[in-house]
């Protein structure tokens, strides 16, 4: 394994997008057809056939797919072994490892639908007959998803929004929208590297994602934040489901190199009901983002509700909605 890794070590080869190298076309009889498709970046999208015995990864020349802006990436990162029985991925004992779904892994055996992340670049692997059907799944797919943690993206949000907005008029329905952001982000990013940062989001969506109910929304806004549209929620439902996606961020510990640590979310809540005249999905994101700052102002790791006439108290204790922590 190599050295520890050290932000203020690394340095860029160049400026501007990480810039990729395409694997040349030539295939070979008995080796397994498989692709890489980049899920980040500039060139998001773009596709590498695994079509020769041995391929390097890495960010200096020389190398068969070749990172050269990647910053995490080491010079000879990786190399895939191809053959028979499918593509096998070891790790050239590069600086900051590398990860097949969200374990780190020296060596492993890539299977259809497997994210394998060097330095700061994360492939999907497609292992299938009609890869050209495969790919096209595949772009689709990342045209609404979220490259890192797999939830829904902004763009995808954004039109579910509206279309909600619509049927809730029409139907006369209820529906809320929770606005999800992880406390003292940077402290992780800090402490941990941006790298681990990455796999806090990634597993963090995983926990959020097994509290919403079939037919919900779960996006990732953008950096820390997430955004839920759940259907048919009045207020109550809304804060027994921001209660829970609460619980489950800190339930159990994220573990690194340099230690475990847990973190915590704030959520900010805004209910939206059939009769609401004149809201636009960003004005009801708007609201869910007054609460969120009303949650972090409450001292984070809390539930706060949008009120038009300000922040809702309880009627018997006077504390605003939802516990502190």
């Amino acid at each position: 394994m190599g050295d520890p890794f050290n932000p203020d070590e690394l340095t860029l080869d160049g400026e501007g997008a990480t810039v990729f190298e395409e694997v040349s076309p030539r295939a070979r009889a008995g080796v397994q057809k498989g692709c890489l498709v980049v899920l980040n970046g500039d060139l998001q999208g773009r596709r590498f056939d695994l079509d020769r015995p041995l391929i390097l990864i890495g960010r200096g020349e020389g190398v068969d797919i070749r990172i050269e802006t990647d910053r995490f990436a080491s010079r000879r990162h990786a190399e895939i072994h191809v053959g028979p029985d499918g593509c096998r991925v070891t790790d050239l004992e590069s600086s900051n490892g590398m990860f097949v779904n969200l374990d780190r892994v020296t060596e492993a055996t890539l299977r259809d639908g497997d994210r394998l992340q060097v330095g700061g670049t994360i492939f999907r692997f497609l292992r299938a007959d009609d890869l050209e059907r495969a790919w096209l799944d595949e772009m689709y797919r990342m045209a609404t998803r979220d490259g890192l943690t797999e939830v829904f993206n902004k763009a995808y949000l954004v039109e579910a929004l509206d279309a909600k907005l619509s049927l809730a008029r029409r139907y006369r329905d209820s529906f809320a929208v929770l606005m999800v952001d992880v406390d003292r982000f940077k402290s992780v990013n800090d402490r941990f590297g941006h790298l681990a940062g990455d796999r806090v989001l990634k597993e963090l969506a995983g926990r959020l994602q097994e509290c919403v109910r079939q037919g919900d929304v779960l996006a990732r806004f953008g950096g820390e934040e997430f955004v839920v549209v759940a259907n048919n929620a009045d207020e109550s439902a809304a804060l027994r489901l921001g209660e829970r996606m609460r619980k489950s961020a800190e339930a159990g510990p994220f573990v690194e190199k340099e230690g475990a640590f847990t973190v915590t979310v704030s959520v900010g809540v805004c209910v939206v009901n059939g009769t609401s005249e004149g809201l636009t999905g960003e004005s009801v994101i708007e609201r869910a983002d007054r609460a969120l700052y009303q949650a972090k102002e409450g001292g984070r790791n809390c539930v706060r509700v949008w009120e038009e006439e300000g922040e809702k108290l309880g009627a018997e204790s006077g504390k605003p909605k939802g516990e502190m922590r």
